[in-house]
């Protein structure tokens, strides 16, 4: 395994420790996020949020003249759960290209943790390819951080990481299953769906060099479990929320949201339970296409339900017979669509999937395929030349 491709939100170099000023919190604890609107340059004195602490400097270059900062906002706010705000980090292209992320620290160690938080990465966000996405890191003062984060250029995995053990998910675990229903890219990975995402973690220090635990569960399902895992016997003292990655591809800084995060020492935390809209609109029905021209093809379909109300469509489309349509191409306000530009005399094949204000969304539909007209010859014949008469 691969010593620093590490998947998910926790951790930071020790120097961050200089940029701590907030009081450390006892366990269990928990975060909405439902505090006044922040910005890492404001500095850790006027984050007043359950005891975070800005996590770093550093900014995220758009690569056009401007940075982005770590936020509380409430653009960042999951719909589903409580309070009106989340927190924002951001991932621009290259190495180490991110905002500074935010630090919990303990009041006391903690051999054993239990962390839950749902997260979410912008709609469309893409690796070249994924090489290292750290997530989160638990901190070790007196030795060091385990990393939780997606990893793998194949971007199949998830791996729970330490200097001294590397503790990785199967293949079929990793971003491409958790992003499914994203579109995909020019590698054939895919991109991100822009959708919330539940994400747990068990970790357990060691003490005679064998017992540790790692485990990980994303939306309910355990994608990585170690009994044997090696995490020293010191134990556990914070975590950075939201730390650095390598190789996105998106051509800006894209925004990566943390909400309703919630750590125990005693046992699991599961999913939240009320709080606001996570239902997802029905399944679109009835897909059909029909061919208008050699350059257009109409869709229609059966209007979805939800329990809010759908804000609308998302319109996928892929070239040929039985191929998936991955590729997101449009959006629509109705249950009608018509795509135009098409190439005439070929092949291809829709779905579509609903979406509501919280931001859910469907399953894609049955998929529809019709072909385009060819293009109608015009051109008449040239005129007859050599006519003589006999």
């Amino acid at each position: 395994m691969r010593k620093f491709n590490i998947i998910f939100l926790i951790g930071i170099f020790l120097s961050f420790y200089a940029n701590i000023s907030s009081a450390a919190v006892n366990l269990p604890w928990s975060t909405t996020y439902n505090c006044a609107d922040w910005t890492q340059s404001n500095g850790s004195p006027s984050l007043k949020c359950d005891g975070l602490a800005k996590g770093g400097d550093w900014t995220c270059n758009n690569g056009d003249g401007t940075v982005r900062e770590d936020q509380i906002t409430s653009a960042a706010n999951y719909p589903g759960g409580s309070g009106g705000k989340g927190q924002r980090h951001w991932l621009g292209d290259g190495a180490n290209n991110v905002s500074g992320g935010m630090n919990i620290s303990f009041n006391s160690t903690q051999s054993e943790l239990w962390i839950r938080w749902y997260m979410r990465y912008e709609n469309g966000f893409q690796w070249n390819p994924l090489n290292n996405q750290k997530m989160l890191i638990v901190n070790n003062l007196s030795q060091n951080r385990t990393i939780i984060g997606y990893t793998w250029s194949d971007e199949t995995r998830i791996e729970v990481s330490q200097y001294a053990g590397y503790y990785s998910s199967g293949m079929g675990y990793g971003w491409n299953a958790v992003m499914a229903n994203g579109g995909t890219d020019s590698n054939g990975n895919k991109t991100s769906d822009g959708q919330w995402h539940m994400y747990e973690v068990h970790l357990k220090t060691d003490t005679n060099g064998s017992n540790g635990i790692a485990e990980m569960w994303i939306d309910g399902v355990k994608r990585l479990s170690y009994s044997n895992a090696y995490f020293g016997s010191a134990g556990f003292d914070g975590i950075l929320i939201g730390s650095n990655s390598r190789d996105p591809l998106n051509g800006r800084c894209m925004a990566v949201d943390y909400d309703d995060i919630a750590i125990s020492n005693t046992g699991p935390i599961g999913p939240i339970t009320g709080g606001g809209d996570a239902q997802a609109p029905s399944v679109p029905i009835g897909l059909s296409a029909q061919v208008i021209s050699s350059s257009q093809i109409n869709l229609s379909w059966t209007v979805s339900t939800d329990n809010t109300g759908v804000t609308g469509y998302r319109i996928y489309r892929c070239q040929g017979t039985g191929c998936v349509p991955s590729i997101q191409i449009a959006t629509s306000a109705t249950n009608s669509y018509s795509n135009i530009g098409l190439t005439a005399s070929t092949v291809y094949t829709y779905r579509v999937a609903a979406y509501d204000a919280a931001g859910n969304v469907s399953g894609q539909s049955s998929s529809a395929t019709a072909t385009t007209q060819a293009i109608a010859d015009t051109t008449p014949p040239a005129s007859p030349t050599g006519l003589t008469v006999q």
